[in-house]
């Protein structure tokens, strides 16, 4: 079992993360108010909150069996088009890279998920996007011209 040793109470952990930590495209203020999530165990699939709820893998659709914990979904993305790149080249397919996106569809800051976004103005940030993306368009049939 893995457990965060503390002793500050969650409203005190909930004010250092808005105080230290930036969440990518998070109304941060909004977001202290509120006050994210703090895990401070986890034991096989099950986690822990710092109020001492328990957060079940039931709610995952059946045949849904292993788990991957990343930091946010940002790195979660990024992992992903690793394994599917990875699976289609342990499959003796490599140039099975192709991945379908939405413009304008957000799925994180880094590298990978930025890429994944189709936006732009991310993209006009330095080496975006990553090879063997194609986008389709975004489900926004007013702006798209829509009448």
């Amino acid at each position: 079992m893995n457990k965060i040793v503390n002793h500050l109470p969650t409203k005190d952990l909930q004010a250092l993360d808005a105080a230290h930590h930036m969440h990518p495209f998070t109304e941060n203020a909004e977001l202290a108010k509120k006050g994210v999530k703090i895990i401070t165990a986890a034991d096989g699939v099950m986690l822990t909150d710092s109020d001492g709820k328990q957060i079940l893998a039931e709610i995952s659709p059946e045949g849904f069996n292993h788990t991957f914990f990343a930091t946010g979904g940002s790195e979660a993305n990024d992992t992903n088009i690793r394994m599917v790149r990875h699976y289609w080249a342990a499959k003796d397919k490599p140039n099975k890279k192709t991945i379908i996106s939405r413009i304008n569809g957000y799925h994180g800051s880094t590298m990978g998920g930025a890429s994944l976004g189709g936006m732009k103005g991310m993209h006009a940030q330095g080496g975006l996007p990553i090879a063997n993306i194609t986008y389709i368009g975004q489900p926004d049939w007013y702006n798209e011209a829509g009448d």
